[in-house]
């Protein structure tokens, strides 16, 4: 500093240093970079990550839905065919109305839900070996019908091996 003191000179009341102080000082006043508006940037980053993240969540929230209606469902429509009395049996009506209402706890549409039972018999009594697969239309949202409708189909495998026993 003392240096810089003796290379400029005073000439008749100007100081260069001083100059410059007032020009960075000048300067600062019209532009700060530590100055914004904090509300801006937060609602616009906020938002652009948001919606994203948000509507992940609710797309596995409703596969995980409509893969927990599917495996209920299977589950179900076995365990009834083993539970069935002696002289009755299980046809495809009955195995779909069952599958529709195990799944209708889980949010899931009437339309979305399909069944396929097959028994080793051929006719679904109980006791005798069943096999369901319960195939659930996963819908998901926002999504238009050229781009597929945003459905996904789930599916679950249930097999009753007679006797009373049942495995999904």
């Amino acid at each position: 500093m003392r240096f810089m003191r003796s290379i400029v000179p005073v000439i008749s009341g100007f100081s260069l240093r001083r100059c410059v102080k007032e020009h960075l000082k000048n300067r600062s006043d019209l532009y700060n970079p530590e100055e914004g508006s904090a509300i801006v940037e937060f609602l616009g980053l906020g938002i652009t990550l948001l919606i994203p993240v948000l509507y992940g969540i609710l797309t596995i929230f409703s596969l995980q839905s409509s893969v927990m209606a599917a495996h209920a469902a299977s589950a179900q429509v076995v365990l009834y065919v083993q539970e069935q009395p002696q002289d009755s049996s299980v046809g495809p009506d009955l195995a779909q109305r069952l599958a529709v209402h195990a799944a209708a706890d889980y949010g899931v549409e009437p339309s979305d839900v399909s069944v396929s039972l097959s028994c080793s018999s051929g006719e679904c009594v109980s006791g005798t070996k069943a096999y369901a697969t319960v195939t659930v239309q996963a819908r998901l949202l926002l999504l238009p019908s050229f781009m597929g409708g945003g459905v996904i189909p789930v599916s679950s495998h249930a097999t009753s091996w007679g006797s009373g026993h049942a495995d999904s």
